[in-house]
């Protein structure tokens, strides 16, 4: 897939997933809004409430975590980048470097090199 078409799709996965969260805070709102039906419901949406907070506690805390895992993941590949860089780019020096002793070698007129 090329990088166009993954960024579109990208595009497309970042607004499902905006619309939905709306969607499920709008129906969460609209829900909360309306007073419960005498003192059962009052307790169980209360303990419905207090679950739900532990829930958004614990994936928020596993996306600090993973947000922190994916940083040390981001700079590990841009340190493997600059090496990598730097391999290229010596190897070019060194492809450059023989062309030319190479072709002084077999009497080849070149023009001279400017250090």
């Amino acid at each position: 897939m090329s990088v166009p078409a993954r960024s579109r799709v990208l595009e497309l996965r970042v607004e499902m997933l905006r619309a939905r969260s709306q969607a499920r805070q709008k129906r969460l709102e609209d829900m909360l809004s309306h007073p419960p039906a005498g003192p059962r419901r009052a307790a169980l949406r209360l303990r419905r409430v207090k679950r739900a907070l532990r829930m958004v506690d614990r994936r928020q805390t596993a996306v600090k975590t993973r947000e922190a895992l994916l940083k040390v993941y981001e700079d590990h590949l841009a340190g493997v980048q600059k090496i990598l860089n730097d391999a290229a780019e010596k190897a070019s020096r060194a492809a450059t470097t023989s062309e030319i002793v190479e072709g002084a070698s077999t009497g080849a007129s070149h023009k001279p090199l400017k250090l």
